[in-house]
Formats: C-alpha cells, sequence, structure tokens
C-alpha cells in the first residue's frame, strides 16, 4: 500500500511523464549481475551514443532489483524511430532474449508502465533528451 507521500510521488511522476508522447514500453533484462551503480554507467553510455545521432528522441528508465536482488532490470519509456536499435547495440552481450517491446498505450498511462515502485529502495531513474545530454 502507498503511503500519501510515495502515492504524490507516483502521482507527479505519472502525471509529467502521460503528459509526453511515447512510442514504446520497453524492458530490458540484463543476463548477469549488474548493480544499479554499473547500470547507471551503461545507461550514461546509452545517453552519449544517442547525443551522437541526429535522433528526435526521449527516454525515461527506471532501474529496479530483480528477483534476488543481485542484479537489476530497467524499465524503458522510449520515443524516437531508431532508438531502440541504439540501446540494443549498445547492451549487446548484456540482455538477455527476455527483451520485451510494447506500443506505448497512452489510456495507461506512464504509472501503469513504469511510476509505480518509483519509490522503493534500490530503484534509480533518470531522462534522456537532446537537450539535456548537450551541457
Amino acid at each position: 500500500m502507498y503511503t500519501a507521500n510515495t502515492a504524490q510521488l507516483v502521482k507527479g511522476w505519472g502525471d509529467f511523464l502521460g503528459g509526453m508522447e511515447w512510442d514504446f514500453f520497453s524492458t530490458f533484462t540484463y543476463r548477469y549481475d549488474i548493480g544499479v551503480k554499473q547500470n547507471r554507467n551503461m545507461m550514461n553510455k546509452i545517453s552519449k551514443a544517442l547525443l551522437k545521432t541526429s535522433l528526435d528522441y526521449q527516454v525515461f528508465y527506471m532501474t529496479e532489483f530483480s528477483g534476488y536482488k543481485t542484479s537489476t532490470h530497467n524499465h524503458m519509456l522510449i520515443k524516437g524511430d531508431g532508438v531502440i536499435d541504439i540501446i540494443h547495440k549498445n547492451l549487446k552481450g548484456y540482455i538477455t532474449d527476455k527483451v520485451i517491446h510494447l506500443p506505448y498505450d497512452s489510456d495507461k498511462g506512464a504509472s501503469y508502465y513504469v511510476c509505480k515502485n518509483i519509490n522503493s529502495p534500490g530503484v534509480d531513474f533518470d531522462m534522456m533528451y537532446p537537450e539535456k545530454n548537450k551541457y
């Protein structure tokens, strides 16, 4: 059950992200034990790779621990043609074949896809978009 603060955080992020356009909801599961810090480094690598392109994109990712809390996986909202290919290229060899890409359903909203666990212990999240990454 959500506390008032968690419920407000989930609603706030859900409203913020739900006000944006998204093409896909994706889940990337690692083949190996990848902790939060190592995952953040991998996400930064993807962000730099995207910045080198001329793609119009935005990505929101939320990292959470998998079953036994020895590894993480990522839930992502993705907008932009070619973005999924760049993510796959940068995670090649690290992810399982259990990658999921579903068309984003705005009727369900961002809270349904990525925000419900945003206040859980060990969760990390961030956004990637060209303007943010220029500086």
